[in-house]
């Protein structure tokens, strides 16, 4: 095996436990990954939604996605304004809010 391939799986391993730990953190309740809203328990289709709004905002300013948005939630203490949704809900929310100009 080359060093390379056991760094990659040593990275893809991290970003994955860092994601379990951002899920956990931000589901309701605490500790299980769960879509807040639908219940969706399914790890692949669960995402980071900021409550209030204001993902491509913060994108723009700290230009982190990704892997890279997990540290940096990790990173400031994993605060407040965040939940899990699934993808569905997610883009449901998305779309309510770009309809009807308010939250869901």
């Amino acid at each position: 095996m080359n060093i390379e391939y056991i760094h990659a799986l040593q990275r893809r391993e991290l970003r994955y436990l860092k994601r379990l730990v951002i899920l956990n953190h931000y589901s309701n309740p605490q500790g299980h990954p769960i879509c807040n809203h639908c219940g969706e328990q399914n790890l692949d289709c669960l995402c980071i939604d900021h409550i209030l709004g204001g993902g491509r905002k913060q994108l723009r300013e700290t230009k982190s996605k990704g892997s890279s948005f997990y540290h940096w939630l990790i990173n400031n203490g994993l605060p407040d304004g965040y939940q899990i949704l699934c993808a569905n809900c997610n883009l449901i929310k998305s779309k309510y809010e770009q309809v009807n100009n308010k939250s869901l």
